[in-house]
């Protein structure tokens, strides 16, 4: 007899030896006319139900055949209560003070009603648990307690060369950018442009002027609409990255260093064992499926390093993009005059994690995180864009913030922007995937 046979027995048996309801439920209606008219409860009726075969009946047939069945048994757990299907999701009380809360959605952000701990009270709740052993402290700090690496130091210094219009706009485009930058406080010299070949510590293309202006008019539109979180994302930061990293057919397997969307990325649990993880909007990442078109043994080191690995990446996430493909930098963004203590302790919790996850990769081979200095960064605040790093001194994360490097508001500060990431995308090619290489895959280091 095949299952729907035995399914057909099965029903057939069960429907005859069912009560005849009608006459109760003809009761049961005549009664609730007559009900007490100010309960404001309703009585349920049972015959309203859809009645469920008894396990008498069900027990006799083998539980794959069994159509009510979802499979094996499981617990029932009791149903979570929710009073506002749109509101954030809070984490338990033991999760709570174990690290500190933050949501990461622009839903929870924008609203002052929800009931998510503030930042102020995030940071605060830090100074008691701080599982990550994360710190913050600012660039310029007259007082600060550690010495930023020199390395990092350069890095800042390039920045703020392009952020005071040097070598930012393509020598090719002097006379088509004129019109656009024509009205900066700052008169452009000669030191504005570089030379289309000969510019070093730059990856990427060249931008072109007509793309510059639209980034620039949709960064105008989405600051006078107060546009959302996600529509800054779309409509402007997601189209600098894009014309900054990518060839010019957009092609997501372009080149070495590519970027993605991530807000739904989440710390692996082994990172954080409890509390909320942190999320990030953007990441640039190495393609390792470029990289093995060079460099064979990649794919090999992917594979050995997900087997080891607890999140089955070769990251701290398991976000699945990102899963063969090491990330190198990691953005978080907000829309115009969003939290911008929100986004700091987001990107440095998730800054913290990285640096722990590639802590346990090299302790297990009874090695340190030699010769990786710090871990680059941007907050993004609609127009504005900022650069942060963090660094590791023993078992313990300090990000550093936080140092602006342009703001699409303008023409000229769109070029800044764009130069800066070309110039970060250089380093995670020259500097980061080397280190990664020979660090983490124990691979021998060749050049790309």
């Amino acid at each position: 007899m095949n299952i729907l046979m035995r399914v057909d027995a099965y029903v057939t048996r069960w429907l005859a030896g069912l009560p005849d309801t009608t006459n109760t439920a003809n009761v049961e209606r005549r009664e609730s006319l007559h009900c007490d008219p100010s309960s404001k409860k309703r009585r349920r009726s049972s015959s309203s139900r859809i009645p469920t075969p008894p396990a008498s009946l069900r027990k006799d047939m083998d539980p794959e055949d069994d159509p009510f069945s979802g499979g094996p048994e499981t617990p029932l757990t009791k149903k979570r209560r929710i009073d506002d299907p749109h509101a954030t999701p809070q984490a338990s009380y033991n999760s709570i003070s174990q690290a500190p809360s933050v949501s990461t959605t622009s839903a929870s952000s924008a609203s002052g009603r929800s009931r998510k701990s503030s930042p102020t009270k995030a940071f605060t709740r830090l100074e008691i648990s701080n599982p990550l052993k994360l710190r913050f402290d600012e660039f310029d700090g007259i007082n600060t307690d550690y010495p930023i690496p020199e390395a990092l130091q350069q890095v800042r210094v390039q920045l703020g060369a392009f952020s005071t219009n040097q070598r930012i706009i393509p020598r090719r485009d002097r006379t088509a950018a004129a019109p656009l930058v024509k009205g900066s406080p700052f008169p452009l010299t000669d030191m504005a442009y570089y030379d289309d070949d000969d510019e070093s510590c730059r990856y990427g293309r060249m931008v072109p002027v007509d793309e510059v202006r639209i980034i620039t008019n949709n960064s105008r539109y989405c600051a006078m609409h107060r546009a959302a979180e996600v529509v800054w994302n779309t409509e402007v930061h997601h189209q600098i990255l894009r014309c900054a990293l990518r060839g010019n057919d957009g092609n997501v397997g372009s080149g070495l260093v590519n970027f993605t969307i991530c807000t739904s990325a989440l710390i692996n649990r082994h990172i954080i064992h409890r509390g909320p993880s942190k999320m990030v909007d953007f990441c640039f990442y190495i393609d390792s499926n470029v990289a093995s078109r060079s460099d064979p043994a990649v794919n090999d080191a992917v594979t050995e390093l997900r087997a080891w690995s607890p999140s089955e990446a070769v990251n701290h996430t398991d976000f699945t993009m990102m899963r063969n493909h090491p990330i190198a930098l990691s953005i978080e963004s907000k829309k115009q005059a969003g939290n911008h203590d929100d986004a700091t302790l987001q990107i440095g919790t998730w800054h913290a994690a990285q640096w722990r996850f590639l802590a346990r990769i090299r302790a297990s081979k009874g090695l340190t995180l030699d010769g990786l200095e710090f871990l680059p960064g941007l907050i993004v605040q609609g127009n504005d864009w900022f650069f942060v790093a963090s660094t590791r001194r023993d078992d313990e994360t300090t990000l550093w913030t936080e140092q602006p490097i342009g703001s699409t508001r303008s023409a000229l500060g769109t070029y800044q922007v764009i130069r800066a990431v070309q110039y970060l995308a250089w380093w995670c090619q020259e500097i980061y995937w080397p280190w990664f290489k020979e660090n983490i895959f124990d691979l021998e280091p060749q050049s790309t």
